[in-house]
């Protein structure tokens, strides 16, 4: 991928989800390594440019960067959450009362063990992706790890996940979204109060 001339910034992809004719959250999506690392870390307040600073990996500085910046340009304050794969970063926020993002271009690299212990037995293999950025966004939302046992909402999200295509779908309290990207998903989920 190209990135843009020296000095410009790219758009970001940015979509608000609404369910009941009222705003869920809002997240944003830019291609991963398509940025001007310098002009976009002007954009950032001192304490993020100074952690930016920190990093000596470039990638990583580059990243961290990027994430941010796309963080700012989402227009809802309230608690907010990052992911990034290979191709893409994402940023999400909800002014209400918890959130998380996950975005992926690939399958974890243990498919068989994950699909087994996070219960995947009636979900095709095709929307596996999906299931993992699922479970990934939950975990954010409830601050825990992928690495937790899977829960009953969980469960109950897996069965009604192919609908989350289409829109925002409220399953045990939270309202949960995938977005297919063609050489990746991206997956949020929102819990109001």
């Amino acid at each position: 991928m190209t990135p843009p001339p020296a000095g410009t910034l790219p758009p970001p992809r940015l979509e608000t989800l609404s369910a009941d004719g009222r705003p869920l959250a809002q997240w944003g999506l830019l291609a991963a390594g398509a940025h001007d690392t310098s002009v976009m870390a002007e954009a950032l307040d001192a304490r993020d440019r100074q952690r930016a600073d920190g990093f000596s990996n470039p990638e990583r500085r580059s990243e961290y960067i990027a994430s941010r910046w796309l963080l700012g340009r989402l227009q809802v304050q309230g608690p907010s959450s990052l992911s990034h794969c290979r191709r893409w970063l994402a940023a999400a926020a909800t002014p209400w009362a918890a959130i998380g993002v996950d975005v992926e271009c690939r399958l974890p690299r243990a498919v068989d063990e994950v699909a087994e212990r996070l219960g995947w037995e009636d979900v095709p293999n095709a929307r596996y992706l999906q299931a993992w950025t699922l479970w990934e966004a939950w975990r954010k939302l409830e601050r825990g790890s992928v690495l937790d046992a899977p829960d009953l909402p969980y469960a109950l999200a897996l069965r009604e996940s192919e609908r989350f295509f289409d829109g925002p779908s409220e399953v045990s309290g939270a309202w949960w979204f995938s977005r297919d990207l063609g050489d990746a998903v991206l997956s949020v989920v929102v819990r109001r109060a």
